[in-house]
């Protein structure tokens, strides 16, 4: 089946924050900074699939080896943003358990010809728990506007992205098994909350927030 456009225009939008990012750099915390470079993988990800997809070479691998970068980047985005010593840990604790568990899953489990949804589904497991204890500490600590917060933005962006994205994983084959039509409503339905979060996080980019107290850091506003 070829690509619809919107899944073009989902992956193409992953170039979006990463361009912002950069243009913005010098003036990003140090967590932003990160999550720029993190947008930045995105997008060699987004165009490795592509250029082995143009040869007719199967591009699995590529997705198995970017969420061994997002699930351990992602967690250390926020481990950098937020100063609650417990949570710092427990983040830690989760980078280290997910990639004992990629590891058991490549070793094991993955087969190369094939999607590998059980570690696509692990892996947004372990991002919308990771966000949602982050967005825990953030609001608790947080004084300030939440749509002023750039983390607000990536936090809540990732949890959206994450939480559709599971569902829709997790049903693809009963989707595919009902018909191609519902499979595919499926898919419009991951790409189009792809664009969404994508568009969270170039907000989050463009907020004029620096660090704030939650993060445990002097404020300062540019």
């Amino acid at each position: 089946m070829a690509t619809p456009v919107l899944g073009y225009v989902a992956a193409g939008a992953v170039f979006v924050p990463a361009a912002v990012g950069i243009a913005r750099y010098k003036l990003l915390d140090q967590a932003m900074k990160l999550f720029t470079v993190f947008s930045l993988t995105s997008c060699l990800s987004v165009s490795a699939a592509f250029i082995l997809g143009l040869f007719k070479i199967k591009n699995y691998i590529v997705s198995d080896i970017y969420h061994l970068v997002e699930v351990p980047f992602l967690a250390l985005i926020y481990h950098t943003a937020i100063a609650s010593a417990s949570v710092r840990r427990i983040l830690k604790g989760c980078i280290l358990v997910y990639v004992a568990v990629w590891l058991a899953d490549q070793l094991y489990f993955a087969d190369p010809a094939r999607l590998n949804n059980a570690l696509a589904m692990t892996s947004r497991i372990f991002l919308v728990v990771m966000s949602i204890i982050a967005l825990h500490a953030f609001l608790k600590s947080t004084e300030a506007r939440l749509t002023k917060e750039p983390m607000f933005w990536i936090i809540t962006g990732t949890i959206l992205y994450s939480s559709g994205s599971l569902v829709v994983v997790a049903l693809s084959n009963e989707l595919y098994k009902m018909g191609l039509t519902y499979f595919v409503i499926g898919w419009y339905i991951n790409w189009t909350l792809s664009i969404v979060a994508t568009l969270m996080f170039t907000k989050g980019l463009l907020c004029s927030s620096q660090a704030q107290t939650y993060y445990g850091l002097s404020s300062e506003r540019v």
